[in-house]
């Protein structure tokens, strides 16, 4: 069994504008983002909307994020794009939860992708690898909110601090450490020549049966750089369980929620953080129908699909987009491995990401060692903080 075969495809009514013709588009996702509140109808005005916070490799991928204090501690956050537009622009939240617009190729802001589970489907998942915790849900504290959320799948987050860094990168450059096989996506460019779009990925490794991504650390970072004495080219990023909030958790059934009304079929959840940095909404401003969201590159990356091929009357409509008249075919083809997807696990058979064999002995690190790494983490976290102040002042 795979974790996409829970997942129920959604039908996205989007609205568009092009030369001051308004019309809906049909659009049937897997994976989707959030559009702008009906309310919003000039992007002068703010809405306020959630700002959430970004994981580490977020920073990495997409250059950008900015550090806000609450009073249960120092969170890093970040802008994430929407999926509506206006004037040929598309919306987008910025740091301090107002509702903006961008042209569509900017590279340095988020996703928060939002997915349907079938909830019987879903039951039968827990009851088929009860024994992993890793598909339960439990209840998370964030600022002043409480929410419900639920860990499922794997992505790239949290950098693994100075010390293990260290020693993962001479472990590399030894020869030592076990690939995979499995990339996510680093950053992305625009060839104006080709006109085609430009990838490029980091390799995940395995040490000590846990997996970590190598990603290059450039000169303008906002993480490593003139920060620490270390100061290394390479940083290493602990891959970790993806937990999704559950927007409507009042409705589930109460063998997921007692106090539930039971009104839910599905479960509709959304990423609790920013992912994905470092792919813009669609490569070229300058594009035909760049704003809609059918064509977009982000729509591309989290459903797995082609929008390179040339766009028919009989083409895959259930999945492309169903105004033909708005058909733009420059998106980007990631109907192969490197998709959302693929990247977090949902198309893996679960027997392959659920169940970890015991470490090697050779390979664990010692609870001393843990605990000495769990300071230094917070330490370099406090540094960090302190840096992105001075360099947002």
């Amino acid at each position: 069994m795979k974790i996409k075969d829970i997942i129920c495809g959604v039908k996205n009514i989007t609205p568009y504008t092009q030369n001051n013709i308004k019309s809906n588009i049909e659009t049937y996702d897997l994976v989707y983002i959030d559009k702008a509140p009906a309310e919003f109808t000039d992007p002068d005005k703010n809405v306020e909307l959630e700002n959430p916070q970004v994981t580490d490799y977020h920073i990495l991928c997409c250059r950008r994020a900015r550090p806000i204090t609450f009073n249960v501690g120092t969170y890093v956050y970040g802008n994430y794009y929407l999926r509506s537009q206006f004037d040929n622009r598309v919306s987008m939240v910025i740091y301090f939860s107002d509702l903006r617009t961008c042209e569509c190729d900017h590279y340095i802001y988020g996703l928060k992708p939002i997915m349907h589970f079938d909830i019987e489907k879903y039951l039968q998942l827990r009851k088929d690898y009860k024994v992993n915790t890793g598909i339960n849900l439990k209840e998370k504290v964030f600022r002043r909110d409480a929410h419900h959320v639920l860990q499922l799948g794997y992505y790239p987050q949290s950098f693994v601090g100075e010390d293990l860094n260290e020693k993962l990168e001479n472990l590399y450059s030894n020869a030592k450490l076990s690939p995979t096989g499995k990339q996510y996506l680093y950053r992305t460019n625009y060839n104006k020549d080709t006109k085609k779009m430009n990838f490029s990925f980091n390799s995940e490794f395995e040490y000590g049966c846990e997996r970590y991504v190598r990603t290059l650390v450039e000169e303008d970072d906002l993480i490593l750089n003139d920060l620490t004495e270390y100061n290394k080219n390479f940083a290493w990023v602990k891959v970790e369980p993806i937990e999704w909030e559950i927007m409507n958790y009042d409705q589930l059934p109460r063998s997921l929620n007692k106090y539930g009304d039971e009104s839910a079929k599905q479960m509709i959840v959304r990423s609790d953080k920013l992912f994905c940095g470092g792919l813009p909404f669609f490569p070229n401003y300058k594009e035909m129908f760049c704003t809609a969201w059918q064509n977009s590159t982000i729509r591309a990356y989290l459903n797995g699909l082609n929008m390179e091929t040339i766009w028919t009357p009989n083409g895959d409509k259930t999945f492309r987009g169903s105004h033909m008249s708005y058909a733009s075919n420059k998106g980007g083809n990631f109907s192969g491995k490197f998709n959302f997807l693929e990247e977090i696990g949902f198309n893996d058979e679960l027997e392959k990401i659920m169940l970890k064999p015991e470490p090697k002995s050779q390979d664990k690190i010692e609870k001393k060692e843990d605990v000495e790494l769990e300071k230094k983490k917070a330490n370099f976290k406090e540094r960090l903080f302190n840096f992105l102040n001075e360099k947002n002042k």
